[in-house]
């Protein structure tokens, strides 16, 4: 009879590592500056109602939110070389469309 353990030690390498990747991969990274009453901080969480909107809908999705509350122009250069995933109230101008990508209304 073969042994099969080295096959199963794989697998189970396998298994975990597939694991890791799908949780990195549901986890967003979101960065504003405080914009009350749609994004502030309050004890060190953050609320608002752009921060309930977004996690709703990365509820829905599958997601988990991480919000961080930064300078705006750090929060810009966050999401330009990759340190965050998203930025919100953004307005739209013709210089930041050449940077980030704007949702069209559905």
């Amino acid at each position: 009879m073969k042994n099969n353990f080295p096959v199963k030690i794989i697998l189970v390498f396998i298994l975990l590592f597939s694991a890791l990747i799908k949780t990195e991969a549901e986890t967003k990274t979101f960065v504003f500056s405080e914009f009350y009453p749609y994004e502030y901080m309050d004890k060190d969480k953050a609320k608002g109602i752009n921060i309930y909107l977004i996690t709703q809908v990365c509820k829905q999705m599958g997601i988990s939110p991480v919000f961080y509350e930064l300078p705006w122009k750090r929060a810009l250069r966050n999401v330009q070389t990759g340190d965050a995933d998203a930025v919100f109230s953004l307005f739209k101008t013709d210089e930041r469309e050449n940077i980030f990508i704007f949702q069209k209304p559905a």
